[in-house]
């Protein structure tokens, strides 16, 4: 978490940590429809690699998202918060993608689904495996809504991303903070290889025990 918080420091002291809250809440949001299994792997759209330790640890309190409701909820927040014309963090995007993200966004909170499971089945000599029917029949128009409007987004995502990577991320590399942290973890590394290389030649040897893997150097 440490080359994360450091970054994070950095876009503050620039003045566009709003770019950063953005890829991180968006990464969060897919990484419980993944975890809740709403999603398959092939069809999450654009991927940020973060540690999943962070995103866990830095969790909204009602990020939750165990179905369409939560899902509405959780676009909602990201709407008010960075794409709205008025929102608080609001990122730097065209009038374009603003336009095609509002026209999907609508389209999304329109949609209902009518969901047979709710619907008691009282009658019959399979009433279990109607029941179970219903569910799973249920279960794959959730994950085809969610397939239908996990990328809202995206095209956003990219364009922040640039800007991070392009602009924000390359000034970082050059600051004294990311130097100095980016050769202690290099000689961690070494000092754990050399741990895990070295062969004990008699009883009582103290070589130095590998500690486990590093941080991840990426946000």
């Amino acid at each position: 978490r440490d080359g994360f918080d450091l970054f994070a420091n950095h876009v503050v002291k620039e003045f566009s940590i709003e770019n950063l809250f953005f890829v991180f809440e968006l990464m969060q949001m897919k990484h419980e429809l993944l975890t809740n299994e709403l999603i398959e792997a092939d069809d999450r759209g654009l991927m940020v690699r973060i540690n999943k330790k962070i995103i866990e640890e830095l969790k909204r309190e009602d990020g939750d998202i165990r179905n369409v409701r939560e899902m509405k909820a959780s676009y909602e927040h990201i709407m008010t918060q960075y794409i709205d014309q008025k929102s608080k963090y609001g990122v730097n995007i065209s009038a374009i993608i603003k336009r095609d993200i509002n026209e999907k966004y609508s389209e999304m909170m329109e949609r209902r689904l009518s969901y047979i499971s709710l619907t008691p089945v009282t009658t019959g000599s399979c009433v279990e495996l109607i029941k179970k029917q219903n569910i799973m029949e249920d279960e794959k128009k959730t994950m085809e809504f969610v397939k239908d409007y996990i990328s809202v987004f995206d095209d956003a995502l990219e364009g922040v991303i640039t800007l991070l990577r392009l602009d924000s991320l390359s000034r970082f590399y050059d600051t004294k903070e990311y130097k100095t942290w980016s050769f202690a973890l290099d000689d961690k590394k070494k000092k754990e290889k050399s741990s895990r290389n070295s062969t004990p030649i008699s009883v009582g040897n103290n070589s130095p025990m590998a500690k486990g893997g590093a941080d991840s150097a990426s946000f």
